[in-house]
């Protein structure tokens, strides 16, 4: 899969939204937890039936980025 999603300003689609999903290895309740949306607006998500807002969108690139390099705690 092209990884280009994670750059700003690309678009966010169902299919990486499911692809991030996946990556962090969370349910779709902790993703709704995470994001701040319902269990119903995940499945919208993942099914393309609602358009993934900015906000959320850069909240999965972000949580995406700090999966993959680590938070590092001092």
């Amino acid at each position: 899969m092209d990884k280009g999603y994670r750059s700003a300003g690309c678009a966010f689609t169902s299919e990486h939204f499911r692809y991030w999903i996946q990556s962090m290895d969370v349910t779709t309740e902790e993703a709704a937890e995470l994001l701040g949306v319902s269990l119903s607006t995940i499945d919208d998500y993942a099914e393309g039936v609602v358009t993934i807002p900015d906000k959320q969108a850069k909240a999965c690139r972000l949580f995406l980025r700090l999966h993959t390099t680590g938070v590092r705690q001092e």
